[in-house]
């Protein structure tokens, strides 16, 4: 089949880039287009180690904060795109990189995943219900293929990226890089009150639902569930059992952030929506509610209590996704209504949870201890030093 258009010009340049000398000094980031999740703590500790590396983030807005020493390029400049991931020695992606990028000989490429070292759902290759976009198919084999390592977090974390990416080469079980991050409860307070003028003795409660599929959609768009959560009555039982002054703050999946703005919010709740960095959130929180979101385990690495508001459970287990683990054992005290939340945060006890909790992590091998970012960087290092 002859190319032709904008699909020809881009081979055209691929051919070209492929003459160029792969540079062995070069990692490629990209993560949704911005600068965070795993990436961004991986290039803090690579900074840290080696100011000599040429590293590039790929994102989607130039005016992209970024540390001195990270060069950006814009997603949307596809010669751009193409020429960095074809002279780079690494690719470091948290998504999938396009099929049209051709993988050279002696290129590494480590893939991330976006999520930490558990997650609720089952995804891509291992997922029937998210199956029936060919293009997305082709894109998760394409890429599991030429994939060299994966980075997770646990047991658990590595067998379902093996059934999810189709991919039996060299796992990388060293933790999660972007949930160090939590381990720095303080710094990241301190940075995410100052953002928002948050009183500094204040308490943070975040909540942070996930996405569902639109109903009419074939393609398996996202939409914001109705935000059922009384506000109020959270705040209230808040104040009564933990004492303090509470504040909320509202995180919507980035996939449907923008429709945080219709959300009819009081005062004391925070529109975190459009927040870059999740983790710098949950590591500013003291609780979390959320429904099906896989963020709910990260504040639990650190002992964080957990709350689960899930009032269209049944709908959502039986017609949104298969998971990976049945919500029934999942540490965390589930409400499906307002006042079964409320009651589950009256009763909650510390030493009762903990216990439960650590039960839960140690069952599915988790072991987050807040240096996975350093253990990255320390591989990556190697790999290139192997080049030099």
């Amino acid at each position: 089949k002859a190319l032709v258009g904008d699909e020809a010009k881009k081979q055209g340049y691929i051919e070209y880039c492929c003459t160029r000398d792969i540079e062995c000094k070069k990692i490629v980031f990209f993560s949704f287009g911005t600068y965070s999740d795993h990436g961004k703590y991986i290039t803090q500790e690579l900074l840290k180690r080696r100011k000599e590396l040429d590293i590039v983030w790929i994102v989607k807005d130039l005016a992209t904060k970024v540390p001195l020493g990270v060069r950006k390029i814009y997603n949307g400049n596809w010669k751009s795109v193409i020429y960095e991931l074809e002279t780079a020695k690494i690719w470091i992606y948290n998504m999938v990189v396009p099929r049209y990028i051709r993988k050279r000989e002696g290129q590494i490429y480590i893939q991330t995943k976006h999520w930490a070292s558990i997650t609720l759902k089952k995804f891509y290759l291992d997922a029937n219900t998210i199956q029936d976009v060919d293009e997305n198919v082709e894109n998760w084999k394409y890429n599991g293929k030429i994939m060299d390592y994966i980075i997770t977090g646990s047991d658990f974390d590595t067998e379902s990226c093996r059934r999810g990416f189709d991919f039996y080469k060299e796992v990388l079980q060293i933790g999660s890089p972007r949930s160090d991050a939590l381990f720095q409860s303080e710094k990241y307070k301190k940075k995410v009150f100052e953002f928002y003028g948050i009183p500094n003795k204040s308490k943070v409660l975040v909540y942070a639902p996930t996405y569902r599929f639109k109903k009419a959609s074939m393609t398996h768009q996202h939409e914001s569930r109705d935000i059922e959560l009384n506000f109020e009555m959270v705040k209230d039982i808040l104040e009564k059992k933990f004492a303090g002054e509470w504040y909320i703050m509202l995180r919507l999946h980035p996939s449907v952030a923008k429709q945080s703005s219709k959300v009819l919010k009081p005062n004391f709740v925070i529109d975190a929506s459009d927040y870059v960095d999740s983790e710098e959130l949950v590591a500013a929180s003291d609780i979390m509610v959320s429904d099906y979101s896989s963020i709910m385990f990260e504040p639990a690495f650190v002992k964080k209590p957990v709350f689960l508001f899930a009032t269209d459970r049944k709908d959502y287990i039986d017609k949104e996704y298969d998971l990976l683990i049945h919500y029934d054992t999942l540490p965390f005290p589930i409400a499906e209504s307002n006042e079964e939340l409320v009651e589950n945060i009256k009763a909650f006890d510390k030493i009762k949870y903990e216990k439960e909790l650590n039960q839960f992590l140690e069952h599915y091998g988790v072991d987050e201890d807040g240096h996975a970012s350093e253990r990255a960087a320390e591989i990556i290092l190697k790999i290139l030093e192997m080049e030099e």
